[in-house]
């Protein structure tokens, strides 16, 4: 199944987080902001471990960890009944940042608004 999906897309600062949180509040709406997914990483997990790895030396971390780190925070909030595929939007904010990202998650989000 692909989510129904809105991205939010700018700059830093632009309001991405915000215009995201005021959707999330609206019933059917399920605000997964990237930002959040990075800082709540379990860092004993293998994807964690290696996201660990490249941040803390610096490096990007690749756009096919990003995607999986991304794709376990969905998985999790399907598991806890916080974001219901059949009937909620997914809200996207930070993710995908390329078009990298975008290829690797085109089989898992149905893109309705930008």
């Amino acid at each position: 199944m692909k989510y129904r999906t809105f991205i939010l897309f700018g700059p830093p600062g632009s309001g991405k987080g915000t215009q995201g949180k005021t959707l999330g509040t609206i019933p059917r709406f399920y605000h997964c902001p990237c930002g959040d997914v990075f800082r709540s990483i379990d860092t004993r997990t293998k994807v964690g471990k290696a996201f660990l790895d490249y941040s803390s030396k610096g490096q990007l971390v690749p756009d096919d960890i990003t995607v999986e780190l991304w794709k376990e925070a969905i998985d999790s909030a399907v598991d806890a009944h916080k974001f219901k595929p059949d009937i909620d939007i997914l809200v996207l904010d930070g993710i995908p940042r390329n078009v990298s990202q975008a290829k690797i998650m085109r089989d898992l989000i149905d893109v309705e608004k930008v």
